[in-house]
């Protein structure tokens, strides 16, 4: 049991927010370079930051990266971090240690020890405020941001000014809140002469903020980027913040509900990342009406939570990360029964349906968002399958949103089973990530003319007859900016546990189409992933997906934690 939480820990946070999946990118921290898989990981998920950036960013779920997940440093996800083979036991345990050594290092260990022992709270204890109180989270005066050790330093050809940023938030205990110290990193670029959108880079379960982490996102974007680590994350004294981290009790801390919602060290992570805005809107170099965040695995569930809740974020690209936790478990070997397993709960566990019912709900605030979304998550992820990703992505109101679906990639066992070569997958994954943070934050905060027009979604069809079918999708050809640099179908006959895909050929009024020796059988999942690049001399790629034909009632075969078959 002790080995399958760690082998969770270390792929579903694996630097989910240290680096949204290009160094914050697909759901990692800023950054550049490729897909940190530690950041896709929900633990170790991908941050905004590069994707090798992201694999530095993700702590425990770095080292976990290293095993099997990808880090969150950068927001792409990190090739460096990503698993070369099944977990392996020795290097989550590892991880797992880690994590537990930063809840002893944490300023506010004497916490997190009373907290290893501490029975669940009383469930009728009455908390002493709101879920979700606004006013308290964007109150300047208490957050007390304070940044120290101004540097300047060269990342991916770009002069960066960092500096490490500390500020005030808070975690529950027994429904009271308790000030927290929160530590991380910001960047921005050194020759910046007005004022820059600002990005949070949330990591992923098992991860924490590190500097390179912050600096990917920013040399990829161009905006102000701060990469903070949540309640008990950190390997250092420069990273490590208060509060209780998520191994606490056997990972019990995570579902620690009971009493108070707030409890949940999830609740906790998207607080301090809440509070990070509170001083990003409070900078002089920040343009407070442009604020966004990004990350991997817990780092993308954090971008969710905070878009839903935090009117002031205008903008949110999640990676390897979704809402909608219930719908994922509805298969018996998602990853999360492991993490419950551990905590000595279940789904039938009245913490888990608290969780659920009270903060993992997409129904809860996404109705009522403004935020612009692109969500990147693989086709076979463990922790987010597309079930889940489609029941989160449906609560968004509007049209300004996107899907970048990468096929084949997951949590950290595409390395093994994936069906093709893991650099194969680490690449598409990469380019989604860093490719699809640079152009959805550059287009809505209006800093890159390249990006002024966002192609709409293609749409999909599939005719079968005589053993035969054929695929045809309606392209949008990018406008005067970007041109199409392929279309490929993708479909699984196997309820998610593989996909295979074609290259669609051009044909006329923006229509493409390929025969397919097979018939589409009925339980097929399928989309269509249109790869854009700029028209410059050094092109810049993203890609756009369709959303997934799901039939009704699926339920995806997911690989299990312990062999990733």
């Amino acid at each position: 049991m002790r080995t399958a939480l760690r082998s969770i820990l270390v792929v579903l946070f694996l630097a989910a927010s240290a680096v949204a999946c290009s160094g914050s990118g697909a759901g990692t921290q800023p950054g550049s370079g490729p897909l940190d898989t530690s950041n896709l990981a929900f633990d170790s998920g991908i941050d905004t930051a590069s994707a090798s950036d992201q694999g530095a960013a993700a702590d425990a779920d770095a080292a976990a990266a290293d095993a099997t997940e990808v880090s969150g440093a950068d927001a792409p996800l990190d090739p460096d971090t990503t698993a070369d083979s099944a977990p392996d036991v020795e290097q989550l345990d590892d991880a797992e240690d880690s994590a537990a050594a930063a809840d002893v290092a944490s300023p506010d260990a004497a916490a997190d020890a009373s907290a290893e022992t501490a029975q669940p709270a009383d469930a009728a204890v009455v908390p002493d405020g709101p879920v979700w109180d606004l006013p308290k989270v964007s109150d300047a005066s208490t957050a007390q941001c304070t940044y120290t050790n101004p540097k300047n330093e060269l990342k991916d050809l770009t002069m960066l000014a960092t500096w490490h940023v500390t500020y005030q938030s808070w975690e529950s205990i027994d429904g009271k809140l308790v000030p927290i110290t929160i530590k991380g990193f910001a960047a921005r670029p050194a020759n910046a002469t007005s004022k820059l959108p600002g990005v949070i880079l949330a990591h992923g379960l098992g991860g924490y903020a590190t500097l390179e982490s912050a600096e990917s996102l920013a040399a990829r974007l161009g905006m102000f980027v701060i990469a903070y680590s949540g309640p008990g994350s950190g390997t250092n004294a420069a990273d490590t913040s208060g509060g209780q981290g998520p191994s606490v009790k056997e990972g019990y801390r995570m579902f620690d509900t009971l009493a108070d919602p707030r409890g949940s060290w999830f609740w906790g992570h998207a607080t301090a990342a809440m509070r990070g805005v509170t001083c990003l809107a409070n900078h002089p170099d920040v343009k407070s009406d442009s604020l966004g965040i990004t990350g991997f695995s817990a780092g993308g569930v954090m971008s969710w939570l905070v878009a839903a809740h935090d009117p002031r974020i205008k903008v949110a690209v999640p990676m390897s990360g979704s809402l909608a936790w219930d719908v994922a478990t509805e298969s018996p070997t998602a990853w999360q029964h492991t993490l419950l397993q551990k905590a000595g709960l279940s789904i039938a566990s009245p913490e888990w349906k608290k969780l659920m019912s009270e903060l993992i709900s997409p129904s809860l605030g996404l109705p009522n968002s403004a935020v612009k979304v692109l969500m990147l998550n693989g086709t076979t992820d463990e922790f987010f399958p597309l079930t889940a990703t489609q029941a989160t992505f449906s609560q968004l109101p509007g049209a300004d949103h996107r899907y970048s679906l990468i096929g084949n990639f997951d949590h950290g066992c595409f390395g093994l089973t994936g069906g093709e070569s893991k650099a194969e997958i680490e690449a598409r994954a990469s380019l989604r990530a860093d490719g699809g943070q640079r152009m959805w934050f550059r287009h809505w905060f209006g800093t890159d003319s390249n990006y002024a027009y966002v192609p709409q979604p293609p749409q999909v069809s599939v005719q079968s007859a005589g053993g035969m079918s054929l695929v045809t999708a309606i392209v949008d050809s990018g406008g005067s900016k970007l041109a199409v640099d392929e279309v490929r179908a993708w479909a699984s006959g196997d309820n998610c546990y593989f996909f295979a895909s074609a290259t669609l050929d051009a044909g006329k009024n923006g229509i493409w189409s390929k025969i397919v020796p097979l018939a589409f059988p009925p339980n097929a999942v399928y989309f269509v992933d249109v790869q854009y690049k700029t028209k410059t001399i050094i092109p810049e790629k993203f890609s756009i997906s369709s959303a997934p034909v799901i039939p009704a009632g699926l339920v995806p075969k997911i690989r299990a934690i312990d062999s990733c078959q």
